[in-house]
């Protein structure tokens, strides 16, 4: 059997907080969890220095820029889209650079579905 990376209630933490599961804020998370919000992000803070590629966690709004720029929208077609200003969708764009992700040009997101549960080779 193999050894898990992180505990059950790590990964409970994660699957309500990350994008590509339930997104929510760490407060909601907190809230539906029964923890307090310190808990959750004490938890995602472990989680990142033991699965990087995981992170960083984005907001719905986040998502929803990144989705855009990734198809190779402009910073400008993003955000009229998005109701924002050029420079909010810019600064949005550096923070991703700074946490080491490139639009179009970064591997594919591990991404976990529960039809995948007969291929899983390792548990994190």
């Amino acid at each position: 059997m193999m050894e898990r990376t992180i505990t059950k209630r790590d990964e409970e933490i994660f699957r309500h907080c990350h994008h590509d599961f339930l997104g929510l804020s760490t407060r909601d998370a907190a809230e539906r969890l029964g923890v307090t919000m310190s808990t959750v992000q004490h938890a995602l803070k472990r989680m990142e220095s033991k699965i990087p590629i995981m992170f960083p966690i984005l907001t719905p709004r986040q998502k929803e820029m990144y989705d855009l720029l990734d198809s190779g929208l402009t910073l400008a077609q993003v955000a009229e889209l998005t109701d924002t200003t050029e420079s909010n969708v810019g600064a949005f764009v550096t923070k991703l650079h700074k946490k080491g992700h490139h639009l179009n040009r970064r591997l594919p997101t591990v991404r976990y579905s529960n039809w995948m549960d007969g291929d899983v080779r390792e548990v994190f």
